[in-house]
């Protein structure tokens, strides 16, 4: 049987031989927990209601918005959620239980080509805040990715995310040695009523996204984002089309999510100048993708685009509209970039959604964790 071992000295290992999915998970702190918490790596399909049942928790203090694009993982459903999990290996999931009941849980989701970076969210209900609990199970995560990520030659990073409003989880993601490294900020468009008419750019044709069409607009959105504006030439000849070939998979899974009559693709002759990814959750649309390839900037392309995809959100019953994009730490309000674009198009920020990482060690930190 795998016991869990909270010690007050220096951590020592534990070895279990052959554990089951549904074994306890060996764990020692350099610090006691207030409480006798134990642990599991493996999610039963029963323990979704109480996965939920923790976000539900954490909505009040967390600020919690049920209709955020960004921050999607406390608003799913049973079934969302049995997906997501789906896709996540055992060990990249976390489950603390209090007197059989569960008190918080933890999620890792792994990507990266050129870097190995290891997202880890841990969700504590209120009421075990200040117990040691989540700072357990960030040690214990960044441990489990540091042993997954083993000899790697890329670079290793632990990531984690934050919203605004959640401060106990900024708070500890600070003291663990996190840095901000970026800034996500949620924007809305809510004055439908008033929804500007959509331009019309010369030899430019807006068509809805068809199926036969998936892999040209997959293509053409990988190449739109690898060279951003400020970076239009940073992927060129074979580098830029073997990198398109890595990520078409990714982007055709994104596109395969999009409600196609909701997404424009705008056309030049044969070529593909931009697009945005739409869809929509009851009333509330998302733009969930946005790209304008580089020889078509600056022509209107984008603007067109936008009002297209809302005039569409509307006419599907949407009552608000929502899109994120990404900006730097310090910047609350940035003078350039899509932020500003979409401001221009008529949306106000909502939220900001906080980006941070840690650079991966590869060794436990000592006197804190050590998981076998």
């Amino acid at each position: 049987m795998t016991i869990v071992t909270f010690g007050l000295a220096a951590a020592h290992e534990t070895t279990v031989e052959n554990p089951t999915p549904t074994s306890e998970v060996p764990m020692s702190t350099a610090f006691p927990l207030l409480s006798p918490f134990s642990f599991r790596c493996h999610c039963r399909d029963e323990d979704i209601p109480a996965i939920l049942a923790v976000h539900e928790a954490c909505r009040e203090r967390d600020a919690t918005d049920p209709d955020s694009v960004c921050y999607s993982v406390p608003n799913l459903t049973p079934t969302g959620y049995a997906r997501l999990l789906q896709d996540t290996p055992p060990e990249g999931i976390l489950i603390a239980e209090e007197a059989g009941k569960v008190v918080a849980h933890a999620w890792m989701e792994v990507w990266g080509v050129e870097e190995r970076m290891y997202l880890w969210q841990v969700w504590v209900v209120p009421r075990w805040r200040g117990h040691g609990l989540g700072t357990a199970m960030n040690r214990w995560g960044e441990t489990k990715a540091r042993e997954m990520y083993g000899d790697d030659a890329r670079v290793g990073l632990h990531l984690a995310n934050a919203t605004d409003g959640e401060r106990d989880a900024v708070t500890l993601l600070l003291s663990e040695g996190h840095h901000l490294s970026f800034v996500s900020p949620e924007l809305a468009f809510d004055a439908f009523e008033s929804l500007a008419t959509v331009p019309t750019v010369r030899g430019i044709a807006l068509r809805a996204l068809k199926s036969s069409e998936h892999r040209a607009v997959a293509r053409a959105l990988s190449e739109a984002n690898l060279n951003p504006p400020d970076h239009e030439d940073r992927w060129i000849g074979a580098a830029l089309e073997s990198r398109i070939d890595t990520e078409e998979a990714e982007w055709l899974g994104r596109i395969q999510s999009a409600d196609p009559e909701l997404s424009p693709v705008a056309w030049e002759g044969g070529e593909i100048a931009g697009a945005y990814l739409c869809r929509r959750s009851g009333r509330v649309g998302e733009i969930a993708q946005v790209a304008v390839r580089a020889p078509w900037r600056g022509r209107g392309v984008a603007r067109a685009l936008a009002m297209q995809s809302l005039h569409g959100l509307r006419a599907a019953g949407c009552v608000s509209a929502r899109l994120f994009t990404s900006i730097g730490p310090e910047e609350e309000e940035p003078v350039r970039g899509p932020y500003v674009m979409y401001r221009k198009f008529g949306f106000s920020p909502i939220a900001r959604h906080l980006r941070y990482r840690k650079a991966m060690r590869l060794e436990p930190p000592v006197g804190k964790v050590s998981v076998t």
